[in-house]
């Protein structure tokens, strides 16, 4: 088998892994805000389980009340279609949840890849190599491997218990609870990553003063060199 390797500096790597890292970064904040629509989907389902909902809160298509020309629902089948929608509810965020977990970790992957490079290519980056893995790769595994695992026991938990006025909003809240612990531990790694673009965007800034001192460097060296041919003439 043949492969193309492509020849770069130091510092064309660094620059290529830095737009990788924005790509990353941007792909993670899209799985946040997945799990932010399934914490309000979630919060619904224990305002219905304890009979605080907003009637006119629902955004969601399944929110939608009857055809305008249906008649009014008794209590009792009121009942039964709010529980019907509080185990969509809770099955989707099983579903998205089991997603979210894939995708995190396909996150973290990519990181600690990049730090691979980083080291198979001996560019001597030690706070770089210690950040991608340190506070944003191996964090997004723990995310992934036990926040969310745990995240969807709890969920499994609940949708046994549809119905359950004593036991339905106490583990609705459990996993209401937990999921606003799993935000934040995705904030906390989201913060490192923009902490980590702010700290690229120096090196960008100081990567460029030395290219400029360079170039003025060698623009003094010409300049000397011309000055002393015309002292020669």
């Amino acid at each position: 088998s043949q492969y193309v390797l492509e020849v770069v500096t130091s510092d064309q790597l660094l620059s290529m892994l830095e737009r990788r890292e924005l790509g990353l970064r941007q792909r993670f904040e899209l799985i946040r805000d997945e799990v932010l629509a399934m914490r309000d989907s979630l919060e619904r389902v224990r305002d219905d389980a304890t009979g605080s909902a907003d009637d006119a809160a629902g955004s969601e298509p399944e929110d939608v009340g009857s055809e305008p020309g249906d008649k009014s629902l008794s209590p009792e089948e009121k009942e039964k279609r709010s529980r019907s929608l509080r185990l969509l509810r809770v099955q989707r965020a099983e579903v998205q949840t089991q997603k979210s977990s894939q995708e995190t970790l396909g996150v973290a992957t990519a990181f600690e890849d990049m730090r691979f490079e980083l080291v198979n290519n001996r560019v001597d980056t030690e706070d770089r190599k210690k950040r991608l893995q340190d506070e944003i790769a191996i964090p997004l595994q723990l995310i992934a491997n036990d926040d969310f695992p745990r995240l969807n026991e709890k969920l499994l938990e609940l949708e046994q218990l549809i119905g359950d006025q004593a036991r339905e909003p106490v583990v609705a809240d459990e996993a209401l609870q937990q999921t606003d612990e799993l935000l934040a531990n995705m904030q906390i790694v989201l913060d490192r990553m923009l902490e980590l673009e702010t700290y690229n965007e120096l090196i960008d800034l100081v990567r460029a003063l030395i290219s400029e001192q360079e170039a003025l460097n060698e623009k003094t060296k010409k300049e000397q060199k011309k000055r002393a041919l015309d002292l020669l003439k």
